[in-house]
């Protein structure tokens, strides 16, 4: 058996989803298509600037890690790579970036 809340939550639910119907569909209408692709592309350069990033520091801190253990340095040489591995990313980063800080 329901009950009038149950209707009444059942006749939302029905507005919600046809308010949502029609507002993809205006979206389908319109030119936002290309506000969504500047967002994708956004979203794709944020993604390589922080993968740069944080690869060029993992391997030059495993590198660090190898030359601490064939030379016995522990922890100079991972120290030190990590700091490289941190300025060739930043520096990977401002390349990637140039074209859009013009």
């Amino acid at each position: 058996m329901t009950t009038v809340s149950d209707n009444d939550q059942d006749r939302q639910s029905d507005d919600k989803l046809k308010e949502l119907e029609k507002r993809l569909e205006r979206f389908r209408k319109t030119d936002d298509k290309e506000d969504l692709r500047q967002l994708f592309r956004s979203l794709g350069l944020v993604t390589s600037l922080g993968a740069t990033i944080v690869i060029s520091m993992v391997l030059a801190y495993f590198l660090g890690a190898f030359l601490d253990q064939k030379f016995r340095t522990h922890p100079w040489m991972s120290v030190i790579c990590l700091f490289g591995g941190v300025a060739f990313g930043g520096y990977t980063a401002y390349k990637l970036l140039g074209p859009y800080l013009k």
